[in-house]
Order: structure tokens, then C-alpha cells, then sequence
């Protein structure tokens, strides 16, 4: 799957302001850290043909402990959203709160990562 490299985060503390508007990435979290020692990478990617879909490399940097990790995205239009964990297939359907976000959560083991794509259900 060819993807074209956007920008990547190295997130160590919650955050309560968009990482980037384009990406449609709110905040990265775990319930499992302070705030100040998240320790998460999340690459964002486009697809490499102009598609405009958005990926998302996510990766547990600890080494030392398996942890449940939420991404909230904001997104502009009212709409579905579909997150498909590209390394198992299992898509997951999302509608926006009144904030105009969502959260999706996924479990990784010690330095694991997923690569998930995210796209209006409807496209």
C-alpha cells in the first residue's frame, strides 16, 4: 500500500488543542500514564495517488508495559466516520459528538503500533 508521509508526532503530554487541523487529530491519551509521559508516536499519512484518505501509524513506545491508547479526532463535516485497523481488517464506525469528535481507542503491547485508516463511512 503506497502512502505518502504527511507529518509525525511525538506525543509526551496530553494535549487539550488540536495537534494538527489537517490531520483531523485532536489528542492522543492513556489511562495508564501522567500527563506528562505518554510516550506515543503517531505518524500521519495520505494516500500516495491523490486520494486524500488519511492513515495514521500509531506506536506504543513503552517497553515496559501494554496500554489502551484513545485518539480523539475532530472532524469538520457532520458526518460518519469508518476507522479500519489496516493490519486486521476490523473497521469500526463512529458519529461525531456535539464537539464534533470522536474517540477510538486500541490496545497495544509493549512497543506494538497500528496503522488505521479513517474516512467518512460514506465514501
Amino acid at each position: 500500500m503506497p502512502l505518502r508521509w504527511q507529518n509525525s508526532f511525538s506525543i509526551h503530554e496530553q494535549l487539550t488543542a488540536p495537534i494538527r487541523a489537517k490531520a483531523g487529530l485532536y489528542g492522543v491519551s492513556t489511562a495508564t500514564d501522567s500527563k506528562a509521559e505518554t510516550y506515543v508516536e503517531v505518524g500521519y499519512f495520505t494516500g500516495s495517488h491523490g486520494d486524500h484518505k488519511d492513515y495514521y501509524m500509531v506506536v506504543n513506545r513503552r517497553t515496559d508495559a501494554a496500554r489502551t491508547i484513545t485518539l480523539t479526532f475532530q472532524k469538520q463535516a457532520n458526518a460518519d466516520y469508518q476507522v479500519k485497523n489496516e493490519f486486521t481488517g476490523e473497521k469500526r464506525f463512529y458519529s461525531l459528538d456535539k464537539k464534533g469528535r470522536f474517540q477510538y481507542k486500541v490496545f497495544l503491547k509493549e512497543g506494538e503500533g497500528v496503522l488505521i485508516y479513517v474516512n467518512g463511512a460514506n465514501n
